[in-house]
């Protein structure tokens, strides 16, 4: 199957699976005035079941069409995003083994605080000279 197949396949599947029962509870409740959303509700449960149970194929060739685009794409991360995601990864670990990395976890911890302690910036302190004597010894 190729991508473009899977993908008409998948989505005219997916919207047919929506609009069948949406339409059949618009036409069975057309008085009541909830019918939109029994309609919409329906017509999600059943979309969704069918997406899980019989279009199992055309997601796994669109999902590996995504990736293959993705890789050919490269990294598209900013330096400050990688620098992110490894504090974020080491902070991870050592979540998840507090006995053998509890002390990498507070050197994380206190690298964090010491860098949102150094954006303090010059406009939170009061260093101006301009300031009278008598408002200093206030």
């Amino acid at each position: 199957m190729t991508a473009t197949r899977a993908w008409i396949i998948y989505t005219i599947t997916r919207l047919g699976s929506f609009v069948v029962p949406f339409v059949v509870i618009m036409l069975i409740l057309p008085d009541w005035e909830w019918n939109w959303v029994v309609g919409i509700v329906a017509g999600v449960l059943v979309s969704a079941s069918i997406s899980q149970i019989f279009l199992a194929k055309p997601r796994a060739v669109m999902a590996e069409q995504l990736a293959a685009r993705r890789a050919k794409d490269g990294d598209q991360r900013t330096a400050a995003d990688v620098e992110e995601d490894a504090l974020l990864d080491e902070y991870e670990a050592a979540r998840d083994e507090p006995n053998e990395t509890a002390e990498s976890a507070e050197s994380i911890a206190s690298a964090e605080s010491t860098e949102a302690e150094s954006t303090v910036t010059a406009d939170h302190l009061d260093t101006s000279d301009d300031a009278e004597p008598s408002d200093q010894a206030r």
